[in-house]
Parts: structure tokens; C-alpha cells; sequence
């Protein structure tokens, strides 16, 4: 699998990696996803405490 900045993939992206992609692949994006989701939980953890 090539080396692909993730976070800025559109779905037609994603979609002709995923095509090609074997089960190796497929996990990294799976981990990948999930620290993007605690990135994206952090930030709105701090977005809250800044508004109260």
C-alpha cells in the first residue's frame, strides 16, 4: 500500500484503495480511523471546555 496522507482522502479515494487493498491494508485504515476519531473526541472535549 502505498503512503497516502489519510485524512484528506475523498471516498472516490478511498474506494480505489480499498479495490486493491489486502487484509494488512485494510487494518491500517482501520487504526487509522480510529485515532482520527480520538483526535476528532479531543477536540471536542477542548471545544467544550472552552465554552463553558
Amino acid at each position: 500500500m502505498n503512503e497516502y496522507n489519510y485524512k484528506n482522502l475523498t471516498l472516490e479515494e478511498l474506494e480505489k484503495i480499498l479495490v486493491d487493498a489486502d487484509r494488512s491494508d485494510i487494518i491500517k485504515l482501520l487504526f487509522i480511523a480510529i485515532k482520527n476519531l480520538d483526535d476528532i473526541n479531543d477536540r471536542l472535549k477542548s471545544l467544550n471546555r472552552g465554552a463553558s
